[in-house]
C-alpha cells in the first residue's frame, strides 16, 4: 500500500496488521472453532491499540525491514499450508 497508494509507511503497516487479523478471526471462526473467534478479536484490538501508540515512536528506517520480513515469513507459512493442504 506504501507503494502503490502512496501511503505513509505506518499508515500502511498499520492497516496490513489489522486486516490480518481480522482475517484471522473470519477464518477462526469458519474453519476451526467459534470460540476461537473471540480471543483472536480481542488479540487484533489490544495490537492496534497498542500498535498505535507505538508507531508515533518507531523509526520507519527499523519497521521497513522488520515489517517485509514479517509479511515474508507469514507467506511462506499460508504456501506451505497450501501445499501440505493440497499433497496431504
Amino acid at each position: 500500500m506504501s507503494l502503490v497508494m502512496r501511503l505513509p509507511l505506518k499508515v500502511s503497516t498499520a492497516t496490513s496488521n489489522y486486516m490480518i487479523g481480522i482475517t484471522a478471526g473470519a477464518s477462526a471462526a469458519i474453519y476451526f472453532d467459534p470460540v476461537l473467534v473471540g480471543p483472536v478479536m480481542l488479540g487484533t484490538l489490544g495490537g492496534a491499540v497498542l500498535g498505535a501508540w507505538m508507531l508515533p515512536h518507531l523509526s520507519t528506517r527499523w519497521l521497513r525491514p522488520f515489517f517485509a520480513r514479517l509479511v515474508g515469513f507469514l507467506g511462506i507459512e499460508i504456501l506451505w499450508e497450501a501445499w501440505r493442504a493440497w499433497h496431504g
